[in-house]
């Protein structure tokens, strides 16, 4: 054919003889503090040597964020100057030290894919709008100026390119392609008989492209296939395994290319087949590699196998984790992984011991490493973590007769010091509120504020009044919250189905109005601590700060949330039900730092909706409607739960020594060892709890649906 001879061996490899020896061409290794592509290199390996992401001594915190209008805002790529970002259907250079944008590229449809950093040029693909948002163009653009160089149409399916110093290689489904930078114009051509089906991988005497035969997801077969990327000639061809292609990684002296059902292949440079891996699990994926091993990922069985490059042997296996959802990236600190279930993960290269994990609040779709930072996209949000511990955040004083919120403290603990009343208490005062619906008191043992069609401030003492504020239709429903010289009120509309509308944080000397923001109809009373204010509503929460109402952060989570939040530890722990039906589905509960937004952990747990949570200085309790109450370590570890009590759950209370909750089906109480979970007493009531218990140090305050509020020694 031309100016080739194929000859078929009995490995099933396919060579093509030309006359002469192959012509290398010239590839730049990236600098350090750079990552110019989607899989780091043009050998697509995702190892960058020169970055040191924190590691598990370390931990991170989180240092900048950046949320676009539109989804999805791609990973970055960076050459040490810039970072260039596919957001808002705009390819977008910001600086990186001020993360100013430099210029925004959008002479096209949609942008919405990594770009490809190639000397002084930056190549993205366009995507024409429509419902499969296709593939449509590929453009190269002035890295230093943001002007167009030139586009040229493309196959839909195409994969990102691997450059040279002169060319671009470009994989579509039944072509590979050579272009020339500079110009743009087509250097060669190589048709296909097959589907290329991912990234090529460039050495600097092959191009490696990996195939399938379209017979369908799983059942197909993939070929290997060698071309001269100097003249596009075919040097071989080789079939490798089951399956559909997935991702093929090179070195200077093998080629290594995975198949869905036939795991992992390396060959040498001249097509011999090496060895083959594939009882990790039945289906694999992605693959990169560092100096000595290759990383694959698995689904069908989830998890990350560690092979050596030399022999194909395992060195480890990791499987505590989720599927990939993206690419993994090597460094010599470890592997990093985005996982299905919004994690980031960092697993020792050496050992695949996982040194740290994060939770997002969207999918990861990718984590870049640079020098010291780990940027990870998902959705909308760019993120930037770093090492370091984030500060922590300091709970609000509450005076000793104070009562701050619904559940006590930040804690939602429901317990104070004082001894409070075991006697019928007498009624010092009364006051009556021209409105159907009055909320209990925040207090600081000196003045009482109350939701009552206005919210009110009146003298504990004598009950009268101290101002009144009605900057809003009505405040009821939930108890106001109180944080230092600040009372946070919800607004609600008026009609038959009142829902909330506004948050307004109020001055306590002077009932002002310090500020006011807009809140969804789902929202919880707020929670305080380190001057920001933490409000979950629907499947988000954010952080506001408590001077002026301003967004820190914000986190999302997969579920609705189903309780006011708690604080501890410095962190703020969401209670969340997946939504399958009142009492029939599963809770979760989130961990997320108070300071930056930055998930920890969570945590699946429980029968039937998610109730109520609790923290104390070394526990988190939660419970869920049928499966009791479950106690966790602060680094989300399960300690216990208890559920023989009763079939149905409620809410917690805790007084320093014992964790009481609430049960509905046979209505009471039942006191717990917070250790252990061993049931230390369980007392009835003639009508359901109704609301959480208030605790002290000798007595406990239940109120039922039976109009009644019971006290009852904490002892017995």
């Amino acid at each position: 054919m031309e100016d080739r001879t194929f000859v078929t061996g009995a490995s099933g490899t396919i060579r093509a003889h030309t006359s002469g020896a192959p012509s290398p061409v010239t590839i730049s290794s990236p600098e350090a503090g750079t990552w110019p592509g989607s899989a780091y290199d043009s050998a697509t390996t995702a190892y960058n040597p020169t970055a040191a992401p924190p590691t598990g001594d370390q931990g991170t915190t989180l240092d900048w964020w950046k949320t676009f209008e539109t989804a999805p805002a791609s990973e970055p790529a960076s050459d040490g100057d810039r970072l260039y970002v596919s957001a808002d259907n705009e390819v977008i250079a910001f600086n990186a030290e001020t993360l100013d944008p430099e210029w925004r590229y959008n002479d096209g449809d949609l942008f919405r894919d990594q770009p490809v950093i190639a000397g002084p040029f930056v190549l993205a693909f366009e995507q024409e709008s429509g419902y499969s948002n296709t593939i449509d163009r590929l453009h190269v653009i002035e890295a230093e100026s943001g002007s167009r160089r030139w586009d040229t149409s493309v196959s839909a399916g195409a994969h990102l390119p691997v450059v040279d110093e002169e060319t671009a290689y470009l994989a579509t489904p039944g072509t590979v392609k050579a272009y020339n930078l500079a110009s743009g114009s087509l250097n060669w051509q190589f048709d296909l008989p097959e589907v290329a089906s991912a990234q090529p991988a460039l050495t600097e005497d092959r191009l490696f492209v990996l195939t399938e035969d379209g017979e369908g997801y799983g059942t197909g077969k993939a070929d290997l296939y060698a071309l001269d990327p100097e003249t596009g000639n075919a040097r071989w061809r080789a079939r490798i395994g089951d399956g559909n292609g997935q991702c093929v990684v090179a070195d200077d002296q093998r080629v290594y290319a995975t198949t869905t059902n036939g795991g992992v292949t390396a060959l040498t440079h001249n097509g011999d087949e090496q060895w083959t891996h594939n009882e990790s699990a039945d289906n694999y994926e992605y693959l990169v590699a560092n100096e000595t091993l290759v990383y694959v990922t698995t689904t069908n069985g989830a998890g990350v196998t560690a092979l050596e490059k030399s022999t194909g042997n395992r060195a480890w296996r990791e499987s505590e984790m989720g599927a990939a959802s993206s690419l993994p990236s090597v460094t010599d600190a470890g592997v990093l992984i985005g996982t299905v279930n919004r994690e980031v993960l960092l697993l020792d290269a050496d050992t695949g011991d996982i040194l740290w994990r994060r939770v997002h609040d969207d999918v990861v779709d990718g984590q870049i490493p640079i020098d010291e930072t780990v940027y990870v996209a998902g959705g909308s949000t760019l993120r930037a973590h770093i090492a370091g511990t984030a500060e922590g955040v300091e709970p609000p004083r509450i005076p000793t007769l104070g009562w701050a919120t619904d559940g006590y403290d930040a804690g939602q603990t429901g317990g104070t010091e004082g001894d409070g009343p075991t006697d019928e208490p007498e009624i010092l005062w009364d006051q009556t509120f021209d409105h159907s619906e009055t909320t209990p008191p925040a207090t600081d043992g000196d003045t009482a504020y109350i939701a009552a069609g206005d919210l009110k401030a009146v003298d504990l003492r004598t009950g009268e009044s101290v101002w009144t504020y009605d900057e809003g239709d009505t405040f009821q429903t939930w108890q106001p919250v109180l944080a230092d010289d600040t009372v946070l009120a919800i607004e609600y509309d008026v009609g038959y189905n009142a829902s909330p509308t506004a948050l307004h944080a109020v001055d306590v000397r002077t009932g002002t109005q310090q500020w006011q923001i807009p809140v969804s109809s789902d929202i919880y009373p707020p929670v305080v601590a380190g001057g920001m204010v933490y409000i979950a509503f629907g499947s988000k929460i954010e952080a506001r700060s408590l001077e002026d109402g301003t967004q820190i952060w914000q986190f999302e989570t997969d579920e609705s949330v189903n309780a006011q939040p708690a604080i501890g530890k410095d962190r703020v722990y969401v209670l969340t039900e997946d939504g399958e039906g009142y009492g029939t589905g599963e809770a979760t509960l989130y961990a997320i730092d108070a300071s930056d937004g930055n998930g920890r952990w969570q945590v699946s747990f429980g029968d039937g909706n998610g109730w109520s949570v609790l923290t104390t200085d070394t526990s988190v309790f939660a419970t869920t409607r049928n499966g009791g109450v479950t106690a966790f370590t602060h680094n989300g570890k399960e300690n216990w739960t208890h559920n023989s009590s009763a079939g149905t759950f409620g809410y917690l209370a805790h007084n320093g020594d014992t964790l009481f909750v609430t049960t509905n089906d046979s209505p009471g109480v039942t006191a717990l060892n917070p250790e252990t979970g061993d049931q230390v007493w369980q007392k009835g009531t003639e009508g359901e709890p109704f609301s959480q218990p208030a605790a002290t140090g000798e007595t406990l305050y239940v109120g039922t649906k039976e109009k009644e509020v019971l006290a009852s020694s904490v002892f017995s």
